[in-house]
């Protein structure tokens, strides 16, 4: 049997050639293939003019570059110097700016934009934006790009910065976990041809030229905005005999092949087979692959900056292939797994987690795949506590915690090389300015020469036609000539001197240009380590406007205390005010016309002088025409009968004017202060003494 097919598959094979090598007298006739499904890419270039810009362009084939080249000294931008697009065909677009130290804008020369493969593409300058159309098989994604406009200038935002090594590496392992379907597929129908006359080889190439209006076409009314410009690669051929000869190839091409690959297959079917056989199956010594495990660990990275603390560890071959790690956080207890090995995630893959979950006797879990999950499992992952973090949220949890890392070291890095660029910008505007000096003298003395030089060849010219004129008086101008002749051989070589020392300038210069370049650099680096700067000030002023929020509500309070304090106050002061009218009303006042009482203040007279009104071993009530105006505190001397006078400090406890009297008469209450204690008791003695 094998015999049989190895013979059967060599008839075949050979019978496929014999149309090719079995008839020398046969020609081979040049055919095309169907024309091949096309679709193009457009890049919009906003720019802040009405008018269209006069635009040059130039292609570069190694590697595929379009070039457009802007008017000079007439476009300020924003753009990075590279920025990496990465959509369809297009790869990076570069900006390239003039190099004029003494300029304070920044204009841009020219937009580089690389290509994945040399395609044909078209290039018109309108109002207001410059239109770039790619047009590239329809296998190559299409994409759009713009760059928007702001203040009249070009700006970027096409790319960000390049990302670091760690974040880099794992965007790469998190686009080998998760599968990829192969793009070999079978259509009925093909989409439109490539427009005609466009170029799609590239070794056809030919320059780009202004497109001119066609025959028939109307010319534009003198109100009209002006025609725009127009660049586009374009080759002439014959579309019918190139599309029957590449059409007549491809078959016989096609048809050889498929012979051989049937005769193949009959040659190698034993082979193959037994080989087939001996493959192990799928899920012998089964491992995690490298890729799963590194974002597994970022994936745990993240959730411990969370807080997250890790007790267990274990590595699963069933029902997953993965790191089960046991986490915890404030008491709580959950199951982390990270699962790689599909685009989309059924109900399943949830319940098997779930077993696992409580295996592990966790309260909650998480599930980190990297594709979606289908609405089944997300019903059943609620109803669990099970939280799924699909390939979205995976990306965007993973992209926070390196982009934090990444822009703290950026930041770092920057302030460094702004202290070094700043250092090596003083040191280069010094021998700037050293240099500029020598090139002025320099320039200065070479003007001198060319003078002299022009002086001389004159004085030459005149030697010579006065030597013609007069013969005679030869002797005596030769000797002149050859005087002026060694003069002007100085003059010649003090001249070579100045142009090699201006030559060593200018390769100087030359080199202070490259190095003003690098300062730039370093002043966009600087630029951007102060727009971080900028934006952490803009956070410090919220914290403060926080702050004077919590002091104006701190003044508030303090307000309210200090009236709640000053009722408190006056409470205590009415409350004394009634424990000291109690008191003055407990005790025994009586009326001793015998008794004379002094009131004295600062003065040295009395404020008042005769008998009391009544008195009590507390104080002493008072009668007079007039109110008094002494301060609160007084000193009273009472005279008693047979007795020395006592003297004591008092304070004013009351006054006021008498409604029993018919006469304008004011009473007054005084309070001893500082009574000794025999005082207090004589006046009780003299108060409780019948008669």
């Amino acid at each position: 049997m094998a015999a049989w097919q190895r013979a059967l598959g060599l008839l075949l094979a050979l019978g496929g050639w014999w149309p090719l090598i079995g008839q020398p007298t046969a020609g081979w006739a040049a055919e095309t293939a169907d024309p091949i499904a096309m679709s193009h890419t457009l890049i919009v270039l906003t720019v802040g003019s009405k008018a269209p810009l006069a635009v040059r362009t130039s292609f570069k084939k190694n590697p595929p570059t379009i070039t457009i080249a802007l008017p000079r000294q007439q476009v300020t931008s924003s753009l990075p110097e590279r920025s990496t697009v990465a959509k369809g065909p297009i790869q990076t677009i570069a900006a390239r700016y003039e190099i004029d130290p003494n300029a304070q804008k920044r204009f841009l020369e020219s937009l580089q934009i690389v290509l994945s493969a040399s395609y044909a593409y078209h290039v018109r300058s309108e109002p207001g934006r410059i239109v770039v159309e790619i047009h590239h098989p329809s296998s190559v994604d299409s994409a759009a790009v713009e760059v928007a406009v702001w203040g009249g200038t070009i700006i970027g935002g096409l790319g960000q910065r390049s990302p670091g090594e760690r974040f880099r590496a794992m965007q790469e392992a998190l686009a080998r976990v998760t599968p990829t379907s192969w793009a070999f597929q079978l259509f009925q129908g093909r989409q439109a041809a490539s427009p005609e006359g466009v170029e799609t080889s590239p070794g056809a190439r030919r320059p780009i030229e202004l497109v001119p209006p066609r025959e028939g076409q109307e010319a534009a009314p003198p109100g009209s905005p002006a025609p725009a410009a127009s660049t586009e690669r374009r080759v002439s051929s014959s579309p019918d005999v190139a599309k029957t000869s590449q059409g007549a190839w491809g078959t016989v091409v096609l048809a050889v092949a498929v012979i051989g690959m049937v005769g193949f297959w009959l040659l190698s079917g034993l082979t193959s087979g037994a080989f087939l056989r001996r493959l192990p199956s799928a899920g012998v010594n089964a491992r995690l692959p490298s890729s799963a495990a590194l974002i597994g660990q970022l994936v745990w990275r993240a959730f411990a900056r969370q807080g997250y603390e890790l007790i267990a560890e274990t590595e699963l071959t069933q029902p997953f292939i993965g790191a089960l790690r046991i986490i915890v956080k404030d008491g709580v207890k959950a199951a982390l797994l990270f699962v790689g090995n599909g685009s989309f995630f059924e109900k399943q893959t949830v319940q098997r987690f779930i077993h696992v979950m409580r295996n592990a006797t966790a309260s909650q879990g998480f599930l980190v795949a990297s594709g979606s999950f289908t609405v089944p499992a997300q019903r059943l992952a609620k109803e669990h506590r099970v939280t799924l973090i699909g390939r979205e949220q995976l990306t965007e949890l993973l992209s926070i915690g390196a982009g934090s890392e990444y822009a703290l070291k950026q930041l770092q890095a920057q302030e460094a090389r702004l202290e070094e660029a700043k250092e090596t910008l003083r040191q280069s505007t010094h021998e700037l300015e050293t240099l500029r000096r020598q090139r002025n003298e320099a320039s200065w003395f070479l003007g001198e020469e060319r003078a002299k030089s022009v002086k001389l060849e004159a004085l030459a010219a005149e030697a010579n036609q006065q030597l013609s004129r007069y013969a005679v008086e030869i002797q005596r101008w030769e000797e002149q000539a050859t005087m002026l002749r060694r003069q002007w051989e100085e003059s010649e070589w003090y001249l070579g001197e100045s142009r090699s020392r201006v030559q060593h300038l200018e390769t100087q210069l030359a080199a202070l240009q490259e190095l003003a370049k690098r300062v730039q650099t370093a002043e966009r680096e600087r630029d951007e380590a102060n727009w971080y700067l900028g934006e952490e000030r803009a956070r410090g002023e919220a914290m403060e406007a926080r702050l004077a929020n919590l002091q104006r509500c701190l003044e508030e309070t303090t307000q309210r205390e200090s009236a709640v304090q000053a009722a408190l106050d006056q409470l205590r002061e009415e409350l004394g005010a009634l424990r000291t009218h109690g008191e003055r009303r407990s005790r025994l006042r009586l009326q001793a016309p015998e008794v004379h009482v002094e009131v004295h203040d600062t003065r040295d007279e009395p404020v008042f002088a005769g008998s009391p009104r009544d008195v009590s071993e507390m104080g002493v009530g008072l009668e007079s025409d007039e109110e008094f105006s002494a301060p609160p505190s007084a000193r009273i001397r009472l005279h008693l009968p047979g007795h020395n006078p006592i003297e004591s400090t008092a304070q004013l406890m009351w006054q006021r004017q008498a409604d029993d009297s018919p006469q304008r008469r004011y009473r007054s209450g005084y309070r001893f202060v500082g009574l000794s204690s025999d005082a207090r008791a004589l006046i009780e003695e003299i108060l409780h003494r019948p008669g």
